[in-house]
């Protein structure tokens, strides 16, 4: 599975985790970009969210976040999601 195709798949399971800790309306348009071939938009609407609202992340969905942001390159592109860490319970 290519790297895209990766990041893809763990975007919508993150979406699927945090069902009911993010809005539904900001979980459609998390799988609506994913759908439409637009993964980093899709990302970046969840991580911002994430970080907005405050939400609880475990060690396991912030490993599988920074996995996301790795695989597709956004750290080499500028992006930085490591402020969601101080979400971690």
């Amino acid at each position: 599975m290519n790297r895209f195709k990766k990041a893809t798949r763990m975007i919508l399971d993150l979406a699927k985790d945090f069902e009911g800790r993010l809005a539904d309306h900001i979980i459609f348009d998390v799988r609506d970009y994913v759908n439409h071939n637009e993964p980093g938009i899709a990302f970046r609407i969840l991580y911002a969210q994430l970080y907005e609202f405050y939400i609880p992340i475990s060690e396991n969905e912030w490993s599988r976040i920074d996995k996301v942001g790795q695989l597709l390159r956004y750290d080499e592109q500028g992006y930085d999601w490591s402020s969601l860490k101080e979400l971690i319970e």
